[in-house]
């Protein structure tokens, strides 16, 4: 569903790039930051939003084997976002210097860039036709799908601003899928026990059919 480089593509990144530790809570660049970096995520789990004291408002999720910050970068703009890892983790750091300075030809780079900037539109678009949904739980059984490998780090109310809907409404849906068994709560972590359940609903609901 997302956008996820080979292993060989990494590699070539990683003899010219840098490799990074990150605690969890380190941020890798800040909002309005000259995008003189791009970053691959080698492990961990990183939310991309604006960070203003206690405070969050996250627009986007990023996972190991992802690009982070190349839009800016290729741009020359400043990030638009800024970056922080949930969880510790490893990116690969690349510069201008080191990417202008390497052994990468053009039409290489642009293929790999054109495959991540296509993966992008495509997710945007089915993130707007998730958020347009007049369905609450459509909206949440595709979000939990989509980011089952990190829902112990995802709250109810990040969920209710990334899917354009209440709090109120997010939990009722949460609560109807743990009915039927389809995921657990324990404590503040969702975790999913029959992600077919969550397929077939989805299904269902996208062709008007009775599911229950």
């Amino acid at each position: 569903m997302f956008f996820e480089l080979t292993n060989e593509e990494i590699e070539l990144f990683k003899k010219i790039g840098q490799i990074k530790s990150y605690d969890e809570g380190a941020i890798l660049f800040y909002e309005n930051e000259k995008a003189n970096n791009f970053y691959i995520i080698l492990s961990g789990f990183v939310k991309g939003g604006i960070f203003e004291n206690k405070r969050e408002k996250i627009f986007h999720y990023f996972f190991p084997r992802m690009f982070i910050g190349e839009i800016s970068f290729l741009e020359e703009k400043n990030y638009a976002l800024s970056a922080k890892f949930v969880t510790n983790g490893k990116a690969v750091v690349i510069s201008r210097t080191s990417l202008n300075n390497s052994n990468f030809s053009k039409d290489e780079l642009n293929k790999i860039f054109q495959r991540a900037m296509i993966s992008k539109v495509r997710f945007l678009q089915r993130t707007i036709s998730t958020i347009t949904s007049v369905n609450t739980k459509v909206k949440c059984a595709m979000f939990l799908l989509e980011h089952k490998t990190y829902l112990q780090y995802i709250s109810i109310t990040e969920m209710s601003s990334l899917l354009n809907t209440t709090r109120e409404s997010v939990s009722r849906a949460i609560s109807f899928f743990i009915e039927y068994k389809a995921i657990k709560k324990n404590k503040n972590e969702i975790i999913i026990l029959n992600e077919e359940f969550l397929e077939t609903f989805i299904k269902f609901q996208e062709n008007d059919l009775d599911f229950i």
